[in-house]
């Protein structure tokens, strides 16, 4: 450390570095090593405008995430299949018992905004014309 460069901590145990009255580094929650704030993402909520962990260490975090998540979906889907079964019935039975009512909402909703309805279904298209052939 520099001779005008002070060591402190927040008020939530961050350490970190200041230099003239601005942080310059900060400890990562994630290695625990002192670093740079150059090598943290962005953030206007955290120390420094910058998140807690530093890249590497979300790079790491993400990539043990992602192995875990199919397995997280496929269990929890496992888990919940007969509330979600038995949602679509319930949506179901409701679109029948008030067809009408619905149909007739939706008429009065396109009335009145046409012209944002056209405007989105025109971009849907477009996006989908340009996915279909690339």
């Amino acid at each position: 450390m520099k001779e005008n460069q002070v060591l402190k901590k927040n008020r939530r145990g961050t350490q970190y570095i200041e230099e003239n009255g601005e942080v310059i580094a900060k400890r990562c929650s994630g290695c625990g090593e002192m670093i740079e704030l150059e090598h943290f993402s962005k953030s206007n909520a955290g120390l420094g405008g910058t998140v807690s962990k530093c890249r590497p260490c979300i790079l790491e975090y993400n990539k043990k995430y992602s192995e875990k998540k199919p397995e997280y979906d496929k269990r929890y889907y496992e888990k919940n299949r007969k509330g979600t079964v038995a949602k679509k019935e319930s949506d179901k039975r409701y679109y029948e018992k008030n067809k009408g009512k619905i149909i007739e909402s939706r008429k009065r909703y396109y009335q009145e905004n046409k012209e944002r309805v056209l405007e989105r279904a025109k971009e849907s298209y477009l996006k989908n014309k340009r996915e279909v052939n690339e």
